[in-house]
């Protein structure tokens, strides 16, 4: 009976914690869906290529300046809030924000220099591109530290302010600010992005150092810290390739407009994976916990919990996009609609991801980071090739295929590898 009611007891609250978190990230995808919805409108579809293939590349270069330390401040934090180690958790995180502002300013000034030839090796033209990116750069730094100060929110179970910050404030400002900067041009939607995450970093400084970054720090073990940060940090750094690298590889071989209709696919494929954010966001903190504590059966009962309230929310838009996708394409304009082939293609990605759950955090968040970088790189280099292999013959559905592909394979990995190392299973059946 006891044990009946424990089970009742966890369902209930995992599915209220997610439900939750899942009215915020509908606000956040509502934001994503508005600012793509913005440039698609504002901007003829080369020149919003150009803007998409620009966010990718800075995606990708704020990954990299990150070093895989959001993971290692998520981790650590958990382990210490509410613990007499607080002052470790502070110690922690402001040698993390002086690591990363670091690399943040360095990359900065790279892409600087490199802004005036990237889009011409790229395009193999000139363009006010390199104007825009010119006006994007300051951005990468409060970017970087905005994400930073996200998970170390999540992690001391502000799960909804994290939210805010990461995916809903940027995206919400750059709409308040085109409203009054319209009509949009590339230099003015350059400098909305740099104000959208200056605004957004103030915003995440109050609500973090408020509380928290006052309390007296007491030192703890920087190689400690590496230990977890550089396979995390290859790990994200493919993540990233996975996520971005299609839509910054491909300008390569396609025209900009083919780029501009592939990351508006991206992003629509993206309402699924939200959901798998929203678990994420719930789960990942007390999976560092509750392996610390040994608790593995009481784990494997907040998975299976978990995986199942996401299969609740995400099956439903799943069936809405797979028999609406060429309408859903076509709210961004005409010229999108011929990409719903590449929607659909993404989809499928997105349906194995929702299928085997949040196998990345079990993976990171126990210490079995090295796995999930093996598997990342495997995948990572296989998305790549895949690039380079299907894009010159199939143009961007190529791309999409090869992000599909990519994707699939490291899911299933990561689930396979979950079971052997941690005999946890992702499966929604069963007790």
């Amino acid at each position: 009976m006891l044990n009946i009611f424990s089970r009742k007891f966890i369902q209930y609250s995992i599915f209220k914690d997610i439900l939750i978190v899942v009215m915020v990230r509908v606000l956040g995808a509502g934001s994503i869906f508005l600012l793509n919805y913005i440039v698609a409108k504002q901007l003829d579809v080369t020149t919003a290529g150009y803007f998409f293939w620009a966010m990718s590349c800075f995606f990708i270069v704020t990954q990299l300046s990150l070093m895989g330390m959001s993971d290692v401040a998520l981790k650590y934090i958990s382990q210490k809030n509410n613990t007499s180690e607080w002052g470790q958790a502070v110690f922690i995180l402001k040698k993390i924000l002086k690591w990363v502002v670091s690399a943040l300013m360095l990359i900065s000034f790279v892409l600087f220099v490199v802004a005036a030839y990237l889009p011409v090796a790229y395009f193999e033209m000139k363009s006010d591109i390199r104007y825009m990116m010119l006006c994007m750069i300051p951005g990468i730094i409060f970017w970087g530290v905005s994400n930073i100060l996200a998970y170390a929110l999540q992690a001391t179970g502000h799960q909804l302010k994290s939210i805010f910050v990461l995916s809903i404030g940027p995206y919400l400002f750059f709409c308040i600010g085109y409203m009054l900067l319209t009509p949009l041009s590339l230099i003015n939607t350059g400098v909305l992005f740099t104000v959208s995450y200056v605004v957004n970093f103030l915003i995440a400084c109050v609500w973090f150092t408020k509380r928290y970054i006052n309390e007296k720090p007491i030192e703890f073990s920087s190689q400690q810290l590496w230990q977890m940060a550089l396979p995390l940090w290859a790990v994200s750094m493919m993540s990233i390739t996975l996520a971005w690298g299609g839509a910054f590889l491909s300008g390569r071989w396609v025209a900009p407009d083919q780029i501009a209709l592939y990351s508006v696919a991206v992003r629509a494929a993206a309402l699924i994976n939200f959901f798998m954010i929203a678990v994420n966001f719930v789960l990942a903190p007390k999976i560092a916990r509750l392996y610390a504590l040994g608790d593995m059966k009481l784990l494997q009962r907040e998975v299976k919990v978990s995986v199942r309230v996401l299969y609740c929310f995400s099956i439903p838009v799943i069936a809405v996009i797979l028999m609406y996708s060429k309408t859903i394409m076509g709210l961004f304009g005409e010229t999108y609609e011929q990409g719903y082939k590449v929607l659909l293609i993404l989809v499928v990605g997105q349906i194995v991801n929702i299928i085997t759950g949040p196998v990345g955090y079990l993976l990171t968040m126990t210490g079995n980071e090295r796995y999930m970088r093996n598997m990342y790189v495997l995948t990572g280099l296989a998305c790549l090739g895949l690039i380079f292999t299907l894009t010159p013959l199939y143009g961007i559905q190529g791309t999409a295929w090869a992000t599909c592909i990519a994707m699939a394979i490291h899911n299933i990995g990561c689930a396979v590898l979950v079971f052997k190392k941690m005999n946890i299973s992702v499966s929604p059946f069963g007790s």
